[in-house]
C-alpha cells in the first residue's frame, strides 16, 4: 500500500512540475533583459539574456554577450553559449552558425551536421532547406541531399 501512495505522490508531483514547466512565458525587464515567468506571472529565469526565444522540444535559444546557447525550463544552461546564431529545436535538432556557416546540433550540443551552409532552416518531416553556394536544396538529418 505505502508503494502505491507513494508512487501516486509520485506522479501527481511529476506531472504539476511538467505543467508548470510548460507555462512559461517570455519577457524583457526595464533593463532590456529577457528571462521568463510562469502563468501567474512569477519570475522562474531571472531576466539576464540579451535575446531569448520560446521553448521548442523542451530548450529555448538563448543570447548572452552576443553568442546562443540553450537552457531548460529551469533555466539550466543545457548548451553553452557560443553560436553566433541558433534556430529553434525541430525534431532533436537546431540550426546553429559558426564562422559564419551553419550547421545542427541535437539537444546535448553534439555536432550531427557539420557548420558548412551559407543558410539552414528547421527540420520538418526529416528534412532541412539549406542554401549553398547560392543552391538551394534540401537535406537528411545526416546531411544527405534529398529530394524536396
Amino acid at each position: 500500500m505505502k508503494s502505491k501512495t507513494l508512487f501516486a505522490m509520485s506522479l501527481m508531483l511529476f506531472c504539476t512540475m511538467v505543467l508548470y514547466a510548460q507555462d512559461l512565458s517570455l519577457f524583457r525587464d526595464a533593463n532590456g533583459e529577457y528571462g521568463y515567468k510562469n502563468k501567474t506571472g512569477k519570475i522562474i529565469i531571472e531576466p539576464k539574456y540579451d535575446k531569448a526565444f520560446e521553448f521548442s522540444e523542451g530548450l529555448a535559444g538563448v543570447r548572452q554577450n552576443g553568442k546562443y546557447g540553450f537552457i531548460d525550463k529551469t533555466g539550466k544552461t543545457i548548451i553553452e553559449p557560443r553560436y553566433e546564431d541558433a534556430r529553434d529545436f525541430s525534431e532533436g535538432m537546431a540550426a546553429v552558425a559558426l564562422d559564419g556557416k551553419y550547421g545542427f546540433i541535437d539537444k546535448t550540443g553534439k555536432v550531427i551536421i557539420p557548420p558548412k551552409y551559407d543558410i539552414a532552416g528547421s527540420f520538418n518531416s526529416g528534412k532541412a532547406n539549406v542554401l549553398l553556394n547560392d543552391e538551394d536544396f534540401y537535406i537528411d538529418k545526416t546531411g544527405k541531399k534529398v529530394q524536396h
